[in-house]
């Protein structure tokens, strides 16, 4: 919700947005090959795999909270309610990404 009300905003830089979101994609996808890793039993690769997610997730996480947070927050402070009120109705369950693991 965060990222499209931020990219409507007038006056905004994509580029955050978009390499967040590849890396968000890129997070997914170290996650879908855990999967496989598990089903496969094959635990030479486990470890490796976990630290390379881990790495990941926590650069994704730093991106996001040292970079577009602040950004964020100042560009969508004036439609703040609105999107808080977005925020508490949404429903994951009707989310339409499958992670198909």
């Amino acid at each position: 919700m965060l990222y499209p009300a931020y990219e409507s905003a007038p006056h905004t830089l994509q580029g955050p947005t978009t390499a967040l979101r590849e890396e968000y994609s890129s997070i997914v996808r170290l996650i879908q090959d855990m999967a496989r890793i598990i089903k496969t039993r094959n635990s030479e690769h486990l470890l490796e795999s976990l630290v390379h997610l881990e790495n990941q997730m926590i650069k994704y996480h730093e991106k996001e909270e040292d970079m577009f947070l602040p950004m964020g927050s100042h560009i969508l402070n004036t439609s703040r309610d609105e999107l808080l009120r977005k925020l508490h109705e949404f429903d994951a369950s009707t989310t339409t990404r499958k992670w198909n693991i």
